[in-house]
């Protein structure tokens, strides 16, 4: 799940990555998540398949998630400090 402002008021787009059924689907509850995209576009049904994603090495996925450690723990931190999680 993706958590970060929109730039409209105080709306924060939640943008949830989820595999189904041999392909990747977007989730854009509410839609706010819109305004990243451009007034006709979303992301919200939006898919493609599994067999289409580009493939990666180990080595380069250590690479890019060392290089986005912060803003990794930077989403994760809002969670934590909701009450009951």
């Amino acid at each position: 799940m993706y958590r970060g402002a929109t730039g409209v008021r105080d709306e924060i787009c939640e943008l949830a990555i989820k595999p189904a059924r041999g392909r990747i689907g977007f989730a854009d509850a509410g839609q706010r998540c819109r305004s990243t995209c451009g007034a006709r576009g979303g992301y919200d049904g939006a898919w493609f398949s599994i067999a289409r994603r580009q493939r990666m090495s180990a080595g380069e996925r250590r690479k890019i998630l060392a290089e986005a450690r912060d803003e990794i723990e930077a989403h994760k931190a809002p969670r934590a400090a909701k009450p009951g999680n």
